[in-house]
């Protein structure tokens, strides 16, 4: 056999036994990896658990409130002259009554004494006029005299009472122009700043006045609460006063506790809440008009309900549920209703039992960027046709955003994440890590009833992957940050066919997915897409 022949077939036996050999360490590799995946699905997986417990849970409402004085007054002169004392000391704690300045009394004094002459003169001669009254009447009685003459007189004697009765009129204004030479605290509070110092004169038409006083105790803070959340207060105000606390930044120190004194007679309908003031008696004088602190108002208790931490709820398509651990310390996911859920806590309604152990940390707790990718075929959002949305509605939104009451306002801007039906804020929660700040939505929402097809959400903060998936599994279609998104968000938002809005330049807005939902205000920019690595 030549070698012409000889070659073709040993390439082809070569070339058939590379791909058996392929073939057959492919399989072995295969295996290989379905053995260990199995070896390791036959571990167990380590978990932190913690056991449902039946208690008493206290209904909290928070807000951010403002502190204001429960009255202020500008003090300004009523009488024009020169300031010869200033009776006060800045920030001193006055009493209603105390007198804070004098102006120069000698002018108000001498128009009194005037006033005081003048009555007296014209006394005497009212008196002098009776004695003349009474001898013509004798006279015209025993017709000694003219009757006339006798009218005459009366009538000048009802003259001389009218200006008595007139000069003693002259003599009370002159002495209250008198009195307000002494400028006097119009109620019990603290003054401020020196307004005018000594030597100055003022008059009535002072714009800035001697000095402000504030009544500080009590005090008073307004907060807006809102309105889904108004039938709830007003139903618990009106069986009694409601309890509430004053707390710091951190949100645990404990300032001053009050009580609920009004609830306002209408809504803002700009931003969908409902003003209402506590007062405090700040007797610690740890509150301070102006100044911005957590409220927390005690509008219910639940008894004897069941509750797990918080971190034991997970949230998949169709709904809430947790990992429960029988008695082989085996987990099984088991379905739930959340009655109430805050940072730490959760209130179960149904599908436990008190003493059951739930999962914390483990099987799948604080979901990996993977396992939310693997997730994606079983989130089913509604069709873009029930939720649109226009460039206008969303500068809408950013400016609710701004006008909400915040502590973080003092630096300049407000952080937080809100839920919107078209440009109507539905919730705001105050910017305490955006992942519990859905988490916090989500369970708002679970509790209501809400659906989320025609929703937005809006976070002031960064956009991550977990924000977006979570926002998927509300069945909330459009999400909206103002400060970027993440690479593994935008990727994720892409793949779910969430639309997804980052803010641009002068308050404009860029559509970076999802653009069927988007009507445009002109055409929306598709301008490359800047993320934020992470």
């Amino acid at each position: 056999m030549s070698l012409r022949r000889i070659l073709p077939i040993t390439i082809c036996i070569a070339i058939v036994v590379a791909i058996g050999a392929y073939i057959f360490l492919g399989k072995q590799e295969q295996e290989q990896k379905t053995r260990r995946a199995r070896a390791l699905q036959d571990q167990p997986a380590p978990v932190l658990v913690a056991r449902a417990t039946t208690t008493d849970v206290p209904v909290y409402l928070d807000a951010v409130g403002n502190t204001k004085a429960l009255n202020t007054a500008t003090v300004t002169p009523q009488v024009t002259g020169q300031i010869v004392k200033v009776a006060f000391r800045e920030g001193q704690d006055v009493k209603r009554g105390d007198t804070l300045a004098e102006i120069d009394p000698r002018t108000y004094q001498a128009q009194y004494d005037q006033s005081v002459a003048k009555k007296a003169q014209d006394e005497a001669t009212l008196a002098n006029a009776r004695i003349d009254l009474d001898r013509y009447t004798k006279l015209a009685a025993s017709n000694s005299g003219s009757k006339q003459q006798a009218d005459t007189q009366k009538a000048l004697v009802a003259q001389l009472e009218a200006q008595v009765q007139g000069d003693q009129g002259a003599i009370d204004n002159a002495k209250t122009m008198l009195s307000y030479t002494k400028i006097i605290a119009p109620f019990d509070g603290r003054t401020g700043i020196r307004l005018i110092d000594e030597g100055n004169l003022v008059q009535p038409s002072t714009a800035n006045g001697i000095v402000v006083i504030t009544q500080i105790q009590p005090i008073s803070v307004l907060f807006n609460l809102p309105q889904q959340q108004y039938p709830q207060v007003s139903k618990a105000f009106t069986a009694g006063p409601l309890a509430v606390d004053a707390l710091a930044a951190d949100g645990s120190t404990k300032l001053d506790n009050g009580k609920l004194q009004v609830i306002d007679n209408q809504m803002d309908q700009t931003t969908g809440t409902i003003r209402m003031k506590a007062e405090f008696p700040n007797k610690q004088l740890q509150l301070w008009p102006g100044q911005f602190v957590n409220i927390r108002m005690l509008v219910d208790t639940l008894k004897q309900v069941i509750t797990v931490p918080t971190a034991a709820v997970q949230r998949g398509p169709n709904g809430t549920f947790v990992y429960v651990v029988d008695g082989e310390s085996k987990a099984q996911v088991r379905p739930i209703t959340v009655a109430m859920l805050d940072d730490t806590r959760a209130v179960i309604s149904t599908g436990l039992k008190s003493d059951e152990r739930v999962v914390t940390t483990g099987c799948g707790q604080g979901t990996v960027y993977g396992d939310m990718m693997s997730q994606i075929d079983s989130v089913k959002l509604p069709d873009p046709s029930v939720a649109r949305i226009r460039q206008s509605t969303l500068r809408r939104m950013l400016e609710i955003i701004r006008q909400q009451d915040s502590i973080h306002r003092q630096a300049g801007s407000v952080h937080g994440c809100a839920l919107f039906r078209g440009a109507e804020m539905l919730m705001f929660v105050e910017d305490v890590g955006r992942h519990n700040a859905i988490d916090t939505i989500s369970g708002w929402m679970a509790m209501h009833g809400v659906a989320g097809a025609d929703k937005t959400f809006f976070t002031t903060g960064r956009l991550t992957s977990e924000m977006v998936m979570k926002s998927a599994q509300i069945g909330v279609p459009i999400v909206v940050s103002r400060n970027g998104v993440t690479a593994m968000g935008f990727e994720l938002a892409s793949r779910l066919g969430i639309t997804l809005f980052g803010r641009a330049a002068n308050r404009h807005f860029l559509c970076y997915t999802g653009f069927e939902r988007f009507d445009s205000e002109p055409e929306p920019q598709r301008a490359p897409v800047r993320v934020v690595a992470g």
